[in-house]
């Protein structure tokens, strides 16, 4: 702890900041690295080096975003936390902004530095959704336990106290981080069909920001958490001057040399491109202006080489000329992820993979929607006046009635398959495209016969689609097949609204059996064709 306070004090001093700010800091720093040695239970999991890391990304958010703690709203925090959960459309339109006046969160720019800076280093190590919820918890409890009057007239307060019972205290951490995620997110122009769900709001925060302090990141995941997309996605949007948006027409382009490794790779193979790299950024045409990237793809298939290639990372990592992302599918040896920034993303719960189907196929449901016959003025529409953007409710057939069950039946078997993992989230991302083409290709066919009913998700397109996807392994075909079925039965059954004072209890579990239900879960649960292909 005496090390940490004193790199602290050093760095802080330099800002101006005062001696309880400079213990408030080190408090906070040294609960962390205890929070993460009990997490991974080793000891050596985090060290100084993580510390000056922390210490120069917080520099960096302070310096590039110093009102960012007095921008934020409850309202808004509750907007950032739907990025990925609303059509492209519509999320450019939930993108930051001032809507309310109500509730504000009033922090000082050190202190905002202070949540993003730990939440970098620290937080999005862990590997588990309810680590991350009790990081913040034990934040807010170590800047209580060592609070300081001067504190709460430099901009902490927020921090502190509990405002939100919510997030049980804590909702001013977790508002700071979902904000800026979301504006960086929120900033990236995206191919239609691409979900930003909460795997690609994270890998594109924390790998830019990574980037663009020259900070080596680990990007860790189970195939279909969008790490390479994430790639993708940056090095389309991130062009310097010529970037497509304005929010990063401030920042360096990205130029990126690739390197995939495997279990031939050699570590003169992978010393051969880091060259390129470095000589690409010194006598490239981007000059300072272009950060160029070293992408090691697939990283940790190069641990099961003989010749151990991965040795020559511990040079490369420590040298700061070039950025370093490594994509990987599990955590490396502590002596490589002790040199950069860890970021493990949880699996995917059922509530995600719903939004995903919702981002993806409901994309689809509103153009088919749009491309239906609409009312004429004379007939009592408002063709004119038809929302830009179509809410799940107004989607045809039901969409979003029948995506909750598939969501909910391909996470209970996509959780329990055993010891080895045949199906992932890229097999899931499959059958919900193939959806979506569906129905682009029933309302194709609507147009074309105007005036026609506009096909929806039947049982029996839902049943193809299913077979199509998973048919190579009957056994587990049958099991989708089975489970899927049951959880549209067991969503049928749930009240679509409570019962009002002057209904009877009968009457209430009649409208939730019957007319209440989606007309789309009433046909797919009385369906009998869903045991075969």
């Amino acid at each position: 702890r005496r090390y940490i306070e004193s790199m602290a004090s050093e760095a802080l001093s330099l800002e101006g900041a005062s001696q309880s700010e400079v213990g408030a800091v080190t408090a906070l720093v040294s609960r962390a690295h205890e929070v993460v040695r009990g997490d991974v239970g080793d000891s050596s999991a985090v060290s100084l080096r993580d510390v000056k890391r922390f210490l120069k990304l917080l520099d960096w958010f302070k310096t590039n975003f110093p009102k960012l703690g007095t921008h934020i709203k409850r309202a808004q925090a509750s907007k950032a936390a739907s990025i990925g959960q609303v059509s492209q459309k519509a999320r450019k339109e939930a993108s930051p902004r001032l809507e309310s006046k109500r509730d504000p969160i009033a922090l000082s720019a050190l202190a905002t530095s202070t949540v993003l800076a730990l939440a970098h280093v620290y937080y999005y190590r862990l590997s588990e959704e309810g680590n991350r919820s009790q990081f913040f918890q034990e934040m807010r409890a170590t800047l209580r336990a060592h609070w300081d009057s001067s504190l709460g007239a430099s901009g902490w307060t927020d921090l502190s106290t509990a405002a939100g019972e919510e997030a049980n205290g804590s909702w001013a951490w977790v508002a700071v981080l979902q904000f800026l995620q979301a504006k960086f997110a929120g900033g990236m122009n995206l191919e239609e069909g691409i979900a930003l769900n909460a795997a690609l709001v994270e890998n594109l925060f924390v790998v830019v920001v990574c980037i663009l302090n020259k900070i080596p990141v680990f990007v860790v995941g189970k195939p279909g958490s969008s790490k390479t997309l994430a790639m993708q996605v940056i090095q389309s949007n991130l062009r310097g001057v010529a970037s497509p948006l304005a929010f990063w027409r401030r920042f360096p382009a990205i130029h990126i040399v690739q390197y995939q490794c495997s279990p031939l790779s050699s570590a003169a193979a992978i010393q051969h491109q880091y060259d390129m790299a470095v000589s690409y950024h010194r006598h490239g045409k981007g000059g300072n202006k272009t950060v160029t990237v070293l992408l090691l793809d697939e990283v940790g298939l190069a641990e099961h080489s003989p010749l151990m290639p991965l040795k020559v990372l511990h040079t490369i990592l420590v040298e700061e000329e070039v950025a370093v992302v490594g994509l990987s599918n599990w955590v490396l040896d502590p002596a490589k992820m002790n040199r950069a920034i860890l970021l493990q993303r949880p699996d995917a719960s059922q509530a995600e993979m719903a939004n995903t189907g919702g981002t993806i196929v409901l994309e689809a449901g509103a153009a088919a929607a749009a491309a239906a016959p609409k009312p004429s003025p004379n007939e009592g529409g408002a063709a004119e006046d038809t929302p830009a953007v179509v809410v799940a409710e107004s989607v045809p057939s039901g969409l979003a009635a029948q995506l909750e069950p598939l969501a909910r039946a391909y996470h209970e078997v996509y959780t329990d398959q055993g010891e080895r993992d045949f199906i992932g989230m890229r097999d899931y991302y499959s059958l919900l495209k193939l959806l979506r083409r569906s129905l682009l290709a029933g309302a194709a066919a609507a147009e074309a016969a105007a005036g026609a009913e506009l096909p929806g998700l039947t049982p029996q397109v839902l049943t193809w689609a299913l077979c199509r996807s998973f048919g190579g392994k009957p056994e587990l075909l049958k099991r989708i097949l089975t489970v899927f079925k049951a959880r549209v039965a067991s969503a049928r059954r749930r009240p679509t609204e409570p019962a009002s004072a002057g209904k009877s209890a009968g009457q209430t579990e009649g409208k939730a059996e019957g007319a209440g239900s989606s007309p789309a879960l009433a046909e797919l649960a009385a369906w009998r064709g869903g045991g075969t292909c």
